[in-house]
């Protein structure tokens, strides 16, 4: 039995987690740089972010029944073994100069082991925690990307600039290969032992069917991640509206978008504090969370018409408001899904968010170039408020279950 929250499973899945976040952000930021540095194409440099989401879009749902059988404790030591050694001859492959192709190859590698990661990590994470500890488990697991971004992106850079990009490689290599070994040392698997058997081609098959069946009829799960994939590509979308507007308005600029930005991270890092410190009882989630939603989609809609210092005021609550009820539908959506479900539903939700992530920033191209950014923000903005009243609130009856969900005992062990 797990007792505290910093027990050593849920110490070393976090600490290993931060240190792959922190190679992972250590190596793609160069390489974002260097794509557009050699080709000073913007189409060529989005080709390279468009194929680090394709694995999620193709791999996800159809590796979820083999990883959903496999121990995830050994599935993440695999990847992150694997990554360090990409990046090992990434660094060696690089010292005879640039190569588009070459980089393109190695993003879609990297995106398509981060798949088997990141769904493996994601299940075996709630069985590191003792139950009624959740709350804080997840508050401080969603803070560890932002801060990793905030933290090591300018480092980074510096990096760029400094070193090759070999040695850039080299020193990820090294901290993609310190949590692989880290990860060993972890107790829980993430499986049940009826779980670990042989996969057979009939029992994928029937695995997959048996998933996505389990997401059809579980109708509060499919309306809350279903919503949550349209509110995240919607956001995703409005964000580069609000850059192009402040962009091409010269009283704002790059500089006030970069303090929009900068404001509602440290309103996610206040969010995060407080659902560390305070957790929410099981019968105000669901109302607490639909206002959020609400306030989060409306002010996302009417951002560009607003006042800069009201803008950076509203970046900066969206943010906390927004941290609590990622921490809150994490909690509770992972307290309710069976283990043995919890890898195929992840993989559909996360195929539902790239696919909705690649539909929305196309929209917000197309609106952008045909109508002023205010209207597209205002029609944006409209299908995730619309979207939250049909799929949360007037399904109420199958959603507010998930979010009053607690964690039995036995699901710790």
């Amino acid at each position: 039995m797990k007792k505290g929250l910093w027990n050593k499973d849920f110490t070393l899945i976090t600490t290993s987690s931060i240190l792959s976040a922190i190679g992972g952000e250590a190596i793609m930021v160069p390489v974002s740089l260097l794509v557009f540095d050699q080709t000073s194409s913007t189409f060529l440099s989005a080709v390279i972010l468009v194929l680090g989401m394709l694995p999620d879009t193709l791999i996800s749902i159809f590796s979820s029944p083999i990883i959903e059988r496999s121990n995830k404790r050994t599935v993440m030591a695999a990847m992150e073994a694997l990554t360090a050694g990409t990046y090992i001859v990434m660094a060696y492959l690089t010292r005879s100069g640039f190569s588009y192709s070459l980089y393109v190859v190695f993003t879609l590698v990297i995106a398509t082991l981060s798949v088997f990661y990141r769904l493996a990590y994601e299940a075996l994470f709630i069985d590191t925690v003792a139950p009624g500890l959740e709350n804080k488990a997840y508050s401080i697991s969603s803070l560890v990307y932002p801060v990793v971004t905030v933290t090591i992106t300018p480092i980074s850079t510096i990096l760029y600039t400094a070193v090759p990009m070999s040695t850039i490689f080299i020193i990820s290599s090294f901290l993609s290969l310190m949590p692989s070994l880290m990860i060993l040392f972890i107790s829980a698997t993430g499986s049940d032992e009826e779980e670990k058997t042989r996969i057979t081609l009939k029992g994928y098959i029937d695995d997959l069917k048996d998933g996505l069946l389990f997401f059809r009829q579980e109708k509060g799960i499919r309306n809350i991640e279903t919503y949550i994939a349209i509110t995240s590509g919607a956001s995703g979308s409005i964000t580069l509206l609000v850059q192009a507007f402040m962009q091409s308005n010269p009283a704002l600029g790059v500089l006030y978008f970069g303090l929009v930005k900068s404001l509602e991270m440290a309103g996610r890092l206040a969010g995060g504090i407080f659902q560390y410190v305070k957790k929410i009882p099981a019968r105000w989630r669901f109302a607490i969370t639909v206002a959020v939603y609400l306030v989060y989609d409306i002010s996302d809609s009417i951002l560009v018409f607003l006042p800069i210092a009201v803008i950076l005021f509203l970046r900066f609550i969206s943010g906390t408001l927004g941290q609590v009820s990622a921490t809150i539908r994490m909690t509770t959506t992972m307290n309710y899904l069976p283990r043995k479900y919890r890898v195929r539903t992840n993989a559909i939700f996360s195929f539902l968010c790239s696919l909705s992530y690649i539909v929305f920033q196309l929209l917000a191209g197309v609106l952008g170039e045909v109508m002023e950014y205010g209207k597209a923000t205002l029609i944006i903005g409209s299908v995730s408020v619309t979207s939250m009243l049909f799929l949360i609130v007037a399904g109420k009856k199958h959603t507010k279950p998930v979010y009053c969900a607690e964690r039995a005992e036995s699901e710790s062990a």
